[in-house]
């Protein structure tokens, strides 16, 4: 088994329950702002809004779009499709409280903490997330993730994302260590394991469900506590 250093670990849907805790920050706001208007049932209004916001963050993966176009985007796109005679500005009110309602929800992926618990006293530990430094910060801080941490390393703080090589070079300058004595935990086969690939870097894909992906980790694991049995 190689002799790994560092580990660097993906924030969303890998330590932090992205996919619960939108869930439910979108039903909070189905309610608040009586969305019942527009939409047939929460569930429409929810599936808009997944299929758009999908289509977004792939985009603004690859610096096609601005963070302030997804933002805005994706409310505004279920409103468009049920021809709801509503402004920009209540869509940003929407989107602008869900993401910071977002950042209050707690939910974790399960075996998150005690895989953070196993790891921290034998690797040097890094954060490393795409998402916007201001919430992800409010998310780390309120799930009390953060002391677990040497560095948080967000792209809108380094100035490119995940897959890019500049991304992982910088992480590894971060923690001044080589590439191979270093290893990537994430969910995303593009974001994190082909990019910490191109990088050099070991990767482990936390992938839970059963749809095959083309793009090869150097692990795969099913479940977060499965990891104890690689590092």
């Amino acid at each position: 088994m190689k002799k790994y250093t560092c580990v660097f670990i993906d924030l969303d849907d890998t330590l932090w329950d992205f996919r619960t805790n939108a869930y439910l920050s979108l039903q909070d706001m189905y309610a608040k702002y009586e969305l019942k208007r527009y939409f047939g049932s929460f569930e429409h209004f929810f599936r808009l809004y997944t299929f758009r916001n999908k289509q977004l963050w792939e985009r603004y993966n690859r610096n096609e779009i601005t963070k302030e176009y997804l933002h805005k985007e994706r409310f505004l796109y279920p409103f468009r499709q049920v021809h709801a005679n509503t402004t920009e500005d209540f869509s940003e009110k929407i989107g602008h409280d869900f993401l910071m309602t977002t950042t209050t929800k707690p939910h974790l992926i399960p075996f998150a903490k005690e895989l953070l618990e196993y790891l921290q006293p034998k690797y040097r530990l890094s954060l490393v997330s795409n998402g916007f430094s201001e919430v992800q910060q409010r998310k780390i801080s309120n799930s009390h993730l953060d002391h677990f941490f040497d560095h948080i390393i967000l792209s809108e703080d380094v100035g490119c994302q995940k897959p890019d090589k500049r991304f992982f070079d910088f992480v590894l300058q971060q923690n001044n260590v080589p590439a191979d004595e270093a290893i990537m935990i994430g969910d995303n086969p593009e974001t994190d394991i082909a990019g910490a690939r191109n990088s050099g870097i070991d990767q482990i894909l936390y992938h839970p469900n059963t749809l095959k992906t083309e793009i090869q980790a150097t692990f795969t694991v099913k479940s977060l506590e499965e990891i104890t049995k690689i590092l």
